[in-house]
């Protein structure tokens, strides 16, 4: 990956902000293919760089005023996304991480708000709800009237802890929970897929 510097001459008027997170999202992507191979070493280290670079990434759109809400401390400016009168303020989108962001957005599909919580619920990495957004989460949907939270997370087994953690979490707030649905992916086959996949695609079915 480019260093930092390499990322910021990248353009001007939010080009370099889209490119860092797509830089970062790409630390999650190296860091499972790591943890496939079992380089538990390298893995370790990816993790310690990709928390350096977010740390950067924060200042940088502070200092710019672009930034998703979700993802910043109280009184920072909110970014383009969340003053965006064309957007659905009633639906919130739940993210692990800002990378995921840049891909839903691409989709085309999402019209609402985003809320980053800044990682998922881990016991073997000792990351508790304590060290996520979950808090601001469940402040925000009360304080705007949030009618639909969309959980976009992971779907192993530390995403659907994550997930279970926040429908219990916003249970009483009004607010319909939602998660993304399970399927095959685009250009895949049955053969191609895991149990978990297929069960999921089956149960989530609909009429052709």
């Amino acid at each position: 990956y480019a260093d930092w510097n390499d990322c910021l001459r990248l353009g001007a008027n939010g080009e370099s902000t889209f490119v860092a997170l797509q830089y970062y999202y790409a630390f999650t992507v190296l860091r499972a293919f790591a943890g496939e191979k079992g380089d538990a070493e390298y893995r370790d280290w990816l993790e310690r760089e990709q928390g350096t670079f977010g740390e950067k990434l924060q200042a940088l759109c502070w200092n710019e005023d672009r930034f998703i809400r979700g993802f910043t401390e109280a009184g920072a400016d909110p970014c383009a996304l969340c003053t965006d009168e064309t957007r659905d303020g009633r639906s919130i989108c739940v993210v692990e991480e800002p990378a995921d962001i840049v891909s839903l957005e691409a989709s085309g599909a999402f019209r609402g708000r985003y809320h980053s919580l800044g990682g998922k619920l881990s016991p073997a990495r000792r990351t508790g709800p304590d060290r996520l957004r979950f808090a601001e989460l469940r402040d925000r949907v009360v304080r705007e009237g949030v009618e639909e939270v969309l959980l976009a997370v992971s779907t192993d087994m530390d995403g659907d802890a994550t997930a279970g953690y926040a429908v219990e979490l916003l249970r009483g707030t009004g607010a319909k929970v939602t998660r993304l649905a399970f399927g095959l992916p685009a250009d895949s086959g049955v053969a191609y897929s895991d149990p978990l996949t297929l069960r999921r695609a089956i149960r989530g079915r609909m009429e052709a």
